[in-house]
């Protein structure tokens, strides 16, 4: 399978999903200046804290992320 260009438009793709990836997709559609251009965990989790995002988000950023990079 060809790697998704941008972790952002890989993400978005997951916003059907009934788990906690799935939310997190939902959640950053309605979000203001996500960082889409960049395939940066670092980025996406700053942005996430500075937003307020609960420990929940975080876990699914990072479980979002491993499973992007596994592709």
């Amino acid at each position: 399978m060809a790697k998704v260009s941008s972790f952002y438009k890989w993400l978005n793709k997951q916003s059907n999903r009934d788990d906690i990836i799935g939310d997190l997709a939902k959640d950053l559609e309605r979000a203001r200046n996500i960082p889409q251009e960049s395939n940066d965990i670092e980025i996406w989790l700053s942005h996430l804290r500075c937003n307020g995002a609960c420990q929940e988000a975080i876990e699914a950023m990072h479980e979002a992320w491993a499973e992007f990079e596994a592709l």
